[in-house]
């Protein structure tokens, strides 16, 4: 029996695989597994497509090969931190949606976050109703 191979086009140099969005694919990132758990499930029960991972490395990783709708990504971790990832992924041209969770939020972090361009910027525990409220808001 042939086996049939699928034909992937080159990818251009100057595209960046997450500027093609998935529909309804969220990505939830926080070092905390409890969170990370919670956050999954309020937005897979909202119908929403989810991945989730544990550090900024693991991200990065997974982008290489998913393209989400928005990115939910906390503030506060080991190593590299949100409000790096954000930078990180602007200077590589990546156009994701973000939306940053802390329960820590200072003014100058509300600075940054917006100098970065992140969509919203909210404060944990995230009330199930308005972490769904922002995403779909997002997502559409």
């Amino acid at each position: 029996m042939k086996s049939i191979g699928v034909h992937q086009p080159p990818r251009l140099e100057s595209e960046h695989p997450i500027s093609k969005l998935a529909q309804n694919s969220i990505i939830v990132l926080d070092d905390d597994e409890a969170v990370r758990d919670s956050l999954s499930v309020m937005l897979s029960l909202a119908g929403l497509r989810i991945d989730t991972c544990k550090s900024g490395a693991e991200l990065l990783a997974l982008l290489a090969h998913r393209t989400p709708d928005c990115l939910v990504i906390d503030v506060h971790m080991p190593g590299m931190n949100g409000l790096e990832l954000v930078e990180r992924l602007n200077v590589e041209g990546a156009d994701v949606p973000v939306i940053l969770i802390s329960g820590n939020i200072d003014a100058a972090t509300e600075k940054l976050a917006r100098r970065l361009g992140v969509k919203h910027l909210l404060r944990k525990p995230v009330p199930g109703t308005t972490l769904i409220k922002t995403v779909k808001g997002i997502v559409g």
